[in-house]
């Protein structure tokens, strides 16, 4: 367990490295790939069209009850001839066809910015939502509620009652702000959010454990041998 505020600088600088270290071993071959590729080590080229993907007029045409794909696509008809062939022009170069959508998607973003940080809270919610999205038939989404709603409410509370163990649990907090800021600014369906789901299960454990009658509670444990 890594604890950032350990009680010396030594532990400091020996989780930050080895956190650094297994970062680097998993990023650094895809990067000098891309670098060798198209110039430049990223971690997509795609970067730029899921930005203004995610911040244009149209974003939210279909998106969240149905597919963002679905609201790319009628982002597309709202090009113009012009910009059409302007992408059609860059298609060689990954880079600066990113750069171009980049461009487009921070403009929506600066001449619209309550949109924006509407559209930010409305992201959030889909990929955090007790309801599916995309949206699904009624059996499926209801047994994703039936098992999504507990977790999350008790992951919640289990997160709250252990936050006196922040420095064990940071990392698992940086997940969720991670999570969450990538997706106010790009988008997220809840499938995204899966990642994180298995933290809360693990801190509604803690508050079933702490809260549950003993006699239950003993029912949870581990069998021992005679």
């Amino acid at each position: 367990v890594f604890q950032f505020g350990g009680q010396s600088s030594h532990q400091r600088r020996w989780s930050l490295s080895v956190v650094f270290l297994f970062f680097g071993l998993a990023i650094g071959p895809w990067l000098m790939w891309t670098c060798d590729s198209i110039g430049t080590p990223v971690l997509t080229s795609q970067t730029g069209r899921f930005l203004w993907v995610g911040n244009n007029s149209a974003t939210f045409s279909h998106y969240p009850a149905d597919s963002i794909d679905r609201s790319e696509e009628q982002a597309w008809i709202g090009l113009s001839p012009e910009e059409l062939d302007e992408v059609d022009r860059l298609s060689t170069d990954e880079i600066k066809q990113s750069r171009w959508f980049a461009r487009k998607g921070f403009h929506f973003m600066t001449s619209h910015p309550l949109m924006t940080v509407r559209g930010a809270l409305l992201k959030v919610m889909a990929a955090f939502s007790w309801r599916m999205s995309p949206a699904r038939e009624g059996m499926i989404q209801l047994v994703y509620f039936l098992s999504y709603f507990p977790v999350s409410v008790l992951g919640v509370i289990g997160m709250f009652l252990t936050r006196r163990q922040w420095r064990q649990h940071c990392l698992i907090y940086l997940l969720f702000l991670s999570f969450v800021g990538l997706t106010a600014v790009f988008w997220g369906h809840t499938s995204h959010r899966s990642h994180l789901d298995v933290y809360w299960i693990i801190f509604a454990g803690y508050v079933i454990g702490r809260f549950a009658p003993a006699r239950f509670s003993s029912l949870l444990a581990a069998p021992t041998s005679a």
